[in-house]
């Protein structure tokens, strides 16, 4: 299941139905699509019997964002999967970046190493350190840019989940 939002205003559920190709429930209501692609930047598709042509302005696969051009109007359209939800809900998305004080663990899980200090300046998405949970090293990231003023876990530490790892000035 996907979240999905236009232009940061409209949100919707969006869940594929693996037993129809084709099939989505949007906000629990079934739609039927079909879709050609005329080019990279160009698709065609009908959606329960109405025929759209899709430009595709931009497509930033590290946001999970695209613009695309619609019957004269653009729109900005966002997903996010269950991971995307899970940080947003932890407050490590990047909508909240610019408020981020805490980074907590998103999991429990065992310390392998602390790659920051206290008083170092970090940027967003620069190593902090490497967490791991069920036999898997989890490189864990700054979800901001900025100092960090408090480290609350050392090396070999076992941390559970939602624990805060670090705090940030």
């Amino acid at each position: 299941m996907y979240q999905a939002s236009v232009n940061k205003k409209t949100s919707f559920t969006l869940k594929p139905i693996e037993s129809k190709n084709n099939a989505f429930e949007v906000n629990d209501l079934e739609i039927s699509c079909d879709f050609l692609k005329a080019s990279d930047k160009c698709i065609y598709t009908t959606i329960d019997g109405e025929s759209f042509k899709v430009d595709i302005l931009d497509v930033c696969r590290e946001n999970k964002k695209a613009t695309l051009f619609i019957n004269g109007s653009s729109y900005v359209v966002e997903l996010m999967d269950k991971f995307d939800l899970l940080l947003k809900n932890l407050g490590m998305d990047s909508q909240s970046s610019g408020q981020v004080k805490e980074l907590a663990a998103p999991m429990p899980g065992l310390v392998l190493d602390v790659l920051v200090n206290s008083g170092q300046e970090v940027v967003k998405d620069e190593e902090l350190l490497i967490l791991q949970a069920m036999k898997m090293e989890n490189v864990i990231k700054s979800p901001t840019s900025g100092i960090i003023k408090s480290i609350n876990i050392s090396k070999d530490e076992s941390v559970d989940k939602n624990q805060v790892l670090i705090n940030f000035e």
